[in-house]
């Protein structure tokens, strides 16, 4: 089949199309910053990606945390975080993070510029940086935009590889990203499996091996894996020391003999129900809901709620890669090769990411990127289909000339929507105009910081701290701080006498307790007799005594 010729677009509606992109990036940039620019008050940047760093810098270097069981994650990005914390300065860490989306948003931007033009360029890196989850991402203290960064360099490179000739340069390159993107987060694992079966696949293809001679696929994937690996290697070398496992908590029963973690640790499954069957009883979906997951997370993507995915995307992720296979065949077949590759990551993550665990968009994070190219090409093959000699004077052409511009302003409304419901969660313009302080900007997020500032300014530098329900959030507290549901559940099952509990909480350095109440008691009544619970009160009565309280937590002194 002959293509039809193409008509090139008009230079001054070029110009213009292209002006009023770069206006519209250049406004979500601008509101990102201004996003940016508050303290953090995120969950991950207060139980580990700040909170970690901060304790390495107390010590004076990098020290085994048991306590804190994130601290054995890669940290290639929260080690650039202690360098803004050596100064003091917790705010540039969002920065920091930030400018990873940034960096991806320009690799689009230059692969796109080259392959389709500028103005289709800045259309990804639009699409892209507006995105809900990397709007939210890149206003917090998190990894994943380095996960994204890193892994997107890794797959151009390999699609480099693919395209010139097979060069080992190219493949070391790719190699080196992907440990970089496994020595940030251990997700990037799934990126080392993709990329690795890629490989090989790849080079069959291109080098039109069959029977025996198959077997030299093997090497260059064989000299990606050890690169890689290379690279991610100080990290698991440090976990190899201290538990055994390279990559602890991860393949507990195949490293250590002990029960197995799932490849994806950020919210560990119940026992003995695998998410499928967590999704049926917890959200009341049907199988079929559960099966459409991989489509629904386009369309019913929502911050902090479970059922959706704890995120957002857009359709146009899901809709333009489609109306990209529509024109698949009349693309070049340079672009036919590198989309084939791009489409194939994306559909591969996703995959195993649903079936490994229960989906969070953030879990998806690599597959954007692929996503976001592929919806550009799907946007201009079916513009140059719509200019093309054979339909542009058709009723249908015509159509649908008009309702593709209607339709991509009515996704992208969608981002500037949540961007606008954003602005007003996070308020930045009360903290930089400087009517609202930094203490009473991070107490309206963060109601328990109220008891940790009274903590560091007056308590003894000797003192620490037995926390209940707290989430694990200490990065604010200047003193020692840990989780104490264990130590106070061995002491009122144990003798239950006042000795016991003073021995449990006092004699071991706990000399204050801090606690959300109202999970505090639910959890005394969920798991302790009557008994148990009376005995408690008793201590409680004539050992505690309340030194702060703040929106329903509470902190108290333990009197021997």
């Amino acid at each position: 089949m002959t293509q039809a010729p193409i008509q090139s677009p008009k230079g001054g509606q070029s110009r213009i199309v292209t002006i009023l992109i770069t206006a519209a990036l250049a406004a979500v940039v601008g509101s990102i910053l201004l996003l940016t620019a508050v303290p953090p008050v995120s969950r991950d940047a207060l139980t580990h990606h700040l909170l970690v760093p901060k304790l390495y810098l107390a010590h004076g270097g990098i020290y085994e945390i048991p306590s804190i069981v994130f601290s054995y994650y890669p940290m290639n990005l929260d080690l650039l975080y202690a360098v803004p914390l050596y100064f003091g300065n917790d705010i540039l860490p969002k920065f920091i993070h930030m400018a990873f989306g940034l960096m991806t948003g320009w690799l689009i931007y230059g692969y796109l510029k080259k392959r389709l033009g500028c103005g289709y360029g800045l259309l990804g890196a639009l699409l892209f940086l507006s995105l809900p989850v990397i709007v939210k991402l890149s206003i917090t203290v998190y990894v994943d935009l380095g996960l994204v960064f890193f892994s997107t360099a890794s797959l151009m490179a390999l699609v480099k590889w693919a395209e010139h000739g097979f060069t080992a340069r190219d493949l070391s390159l790719s190699a080196i990203f992907c440990g970089l993107c496994m020595g940030t987060k251990y997700n990037g694992l799934i990126v080392l499996c993709v990329l690795f079966f890629m490989t090989v696949v790849v080079y069959l293809r291109g080098n039109g091996l069959h029977g025996l001679a198959s077997a030299k696929a093997l090497l260059p994937a064989a000299l990606f894996l050890v690169v890689a690996v290379v690279v991610f290697s100080p990290w698991a070398i440090r976990n190899a020391l201290w538990t055994g496992n390279p990559i602890y908590p991860l393949f507990q029963g195949f490293f250590n003999s002990s029960a197995a973690t799932g490849l994806l640790p950020d919210i560990p499954s119940a026992p003995r129900l695998d998410h499928f069957s967590y999704r049926r009883l917890a959200f009341g979906e049907p199988w079929w809901m559960i099966a459409l997951v991989p489509i629904r997370i386009f369309f019913q993507g929502a911050d902090g709620a479970p059922q959706f995915f704890d995120g957002a995307l857009n359709p146009y992720l899901f809709v333009l890669p489609v109306l990209a296979l529509f024109s698949w065949r009349w693309q070049p077949v340079r672009h036919r090769q590198a989309n084939t590759i791009w489409l194939v990551f994306a559909v591969l993550y996703i995959a195993i990411v649903f079936f490994q665990i229960d989906m969070r968009i953030r879990w998806i994070l690599p597959a954007v990127p692929p996503l976001v190219i592929l919806s550009v090409f799907g946007l201009h093959g079916t513009v140059q289909r719509m200019r093309s000699v054979d339909i542009v004077d058709s009723i249908r052409g015509k159509l649908m000339t008009g309702l593709l511009p209607i339709a991509l302003f009515c996704m992208l409304a969608l981002n500037v929507r949540y961007l606008a419901d954003l602005f007003s969660r996070v308020s930045p313009m009360g903290y930089l105009s400087g009517r609202v302080t930094r203490d009473e900007y991070i107490v309206d997020h963060r109601p328990e910081y109220v008891l940790f500032r009274y903590a560091n300014q007056n308590l003894s530098s000797d003192a620490s701290l037995l926390c209940f329900f707290m989430g694990g959030r200490y990065y604010y507290s200047d003193l020692p701080a840990q989780d104490g549901n264990g130590t106070l559940t061995r002491a009122i099952r144990g003798s239950g006498s006042p000795a016991a509990f003073e021995a449990a909480l006092y004699l071991n350095g706990n000399q204050y307790l801090m606690m959300n109440v109202t999970l505090f008691n639910q959890w005394l009544m969920d798991n302790f007799s009557g008994e148990e619970i009376e005995k408690f009160g008793r201590f409680a009565g004539s050992h505690l005594k309340v030194l702060k309280e703040s929106k329903g937590f509470v902190l108290f002194a333990v009197s021997p």
